[in-house]
């Protein structure tokens, strides 16, 4: 019988660090290796 796979979630596109930290303490970083992208230059938040 073949497993069923829940929907894939994304990571959320917000500036909020309450949403971002809400979503990261209920997911792992390994589940979204597909959609990181390498950053070459410092990126700075004021």
């Amino acid at each position: 019988m073949e497993k069923i796979k829940p929907p894939k979630v994304k990571i959320p596109q917000t500036d909020s660090i309450e949403e971002l930290a809400e979503f990261w303490d209920t997911h792992d970083l390994t589940d979204f290796e597909d959609e990181l992208e390498e950053v070459t230059e410092p990126v700075l938040c004021a």
